[in-house]
């Protein structure tokens, strides 16, 4: 305290202390909820990644392999994929799509189902394949896995 009495004191000379704390403390809560709010994007955005690879993994298994270790291009043709809803979680589209991409273009195979409409995140895997055709060719075959949902 001061030794005079004319020094102007009270709670007016607290409010801009006051104001400058309130504005950290809004600041540091906003902050936290968006950095809250981000990160539960990307772990929704990692588990769809994990399902498509999932599902990628599967459609792959149901591939037959020759006996030269190749696959047929005429038997992905003919491959049903639909066992492939079972995998996925309810509420969630997926479609996988099957193309040769080497050397000539062309769509093999598409398979889709689950949820149509709904897309808020979206996670993809692809792997390129080596397939045999006829008895004198070979191809790369483009297979891709798209999961979606609204969570």
């Amino acid at each position: 305290m001061r030794g005079d009495r004319r020094g102007v004191g009270g709670f007016l000379e607290d409010i801009p202390v006051l104001v400058f704390v309130l504005a950290g403390v809004v600041t540091l809560i906003g902050a936290s909820v968006w950095a809250a709010g981000l990160r539960s994007d990307l772990v929704r955005e990692v588990e769809l990644e994990s399902l498509a690879d999932d599902l990628l993994d599967q459609a792959l298994w149901g591939l037959s392999y020759g006996v030269d270790g190749c696959v047929s291009v005429d038997r992905m043709a003919q491959l049903d994929l639909s066992e492939l809803s079972g995998r996925v979680p309810d509420g969630t589209g997926w479609l996988v799509s099957v193309d040769v991409i080497h050397p000539w273009a062309e769509q093999l195979l598409v398979a889709q189902g689950g949820d149509q409409h709904n897309v808020a995140y979206v996670g993809c895997g692809s792997k390129l394949i080596n397939a045999s055709y006829g008895t004198d060719g070979g191809a790369v075959v483009k297979v891709t896995a798209v999961v979606w949902c609204s969570w």
